[in-house]
């Protein structure tokens, strides 16, 4: 195991208990270990600060905050690093043991990175199970890992998405003020965007994360995610007429927002089931609350899947 001495790493932590534990070794087990680990638990209220002081207290730097929610917990690491780069990691995530070492190596290899990101697994929390393949999305020849300046390319899709995933020049987060916490739970694709404004991405071929998914995350609040995403928008207002492609993507995907819950889940199930004159009932009935569903890709793939009796699960 080789030691970096200018990555510095950040872990969020809050009402987690032992179950912190296979998230801290992921990050003792790297093969190019961090010069710092720090673990800032946002007020927890169960066991979580004397279970991390009992078991790490001599690995790692443990500092206790009141409660201000996940962005601020993150911006108090951000203020006591003292590495040239820095890599954020909730709680329940883990790393694959490669993962700063390719980062740091891409990171180095250009001068005018500032963001090095991967690609990653989306696993059940509850039972492990990988809901979404990252070498399966990797091969995918639809989807475009960009580099360079990015901005354009993220504002019309956050392919980033975790904060698990990316290593950060230090100074570069510092310069743009952190995160904002008035953008959660969309804070990170905020991050994403400011950044993309003063620097370059690089983006390693590999998958480095299993990002562990649960029911009860912000990001599964589907009016929050709107709200916030509404927000970030008109931060960049200025920007917009720049990406008109990127208007559209996000007009579509805010109007399809509002549909998921019960019509688009619903609909799923009719159709997974087979219950072809259930889905196009409710098909009719939501097309009538919502007259501009089809200009939003998910829906027309619905409505495909109903045209030719197609019934696997999506």
């Amino acid at each position: 195991m080789r030691k970096s001495n200018c990555v510095s790493v950040v872990v969020t932590a809050y009402n987690c208990g032992a179950r912190i534990a296979p998230t801290l070794e992921s990050v003792f087990a790297q093969t190019l270990n961090p010069s710092e680990v720090i673990v800032v638990d946002d007020g927890s209220t169960d066991e979580t600060f004397q279970w991390i002081e009992t078991h790490y207290t001599t690995r790692l730097r443990l500092i206790h905050q009141e409660n201000a929610g996940v962005a601020k917990a993150r911006n108090r690491g951000l203020q006591e690093v003292t590495g040239d780069f820095v890599a954020f990691l909730d709680h329940d995530d883990i790393w694959m043991p490669e993962k700063l070492e390719l980062q740091l190596q891409k990171m180095l290899s250009s001068p005018r990175l500032g963001v090095v990101y991967c690609s990653w697994n989306r696993v059940s929390s509850s039972d492990g199970e990988i809901l979404e393949n990252g070498k399966t999305r990797l091969a995918n020849p639809l989807i475009r890992w960009p580099e360079g300046r990015v901005f354009g390319a993220l504002l019309k899709n956050n392919i980033i998405i975790y904060v698990s995933v990316p290593l950060i020049k230090t100074q570069k987060l510092r310069d743009i003020g952190g995160f904002d916490s008035l953008t959660v739970p969309s804070d990170d694709w905020d991050l994403w965007l400011r950044l993309a404004k003063k620097t370059e991405f690089g983006f390693v071929p590999e998958v480095l994360l299993n990002y562990m998914h649960s029911q009860g995350q912000q990001s599964t609040d589907a009016n929050k995610m709107r709200i916030s995403k509404n927000r970030i928008f008109w931060k960049h207002k200025f920007s917009l007429p720049l990406h008109p492609k990127a208007v559209f993507v996000y007009a579509t995907t805010n109007y399809f927002s509002q549909t998921i819950h019960p019509f688009y889940n619903q609909i799923r199930l009719h159709i997974s089931a087979g219950e072809w004159s259930l889905a196009r009932g409710l098909l009719w009935k939501t097309w009538k609350k919502f007259p501009f569903l089809f200009l939003c890709p998910q829906w027309v793939y619905a409505a495909l899947r109903i045209f030719r009796r197609d019934n696997r699960v999506f």
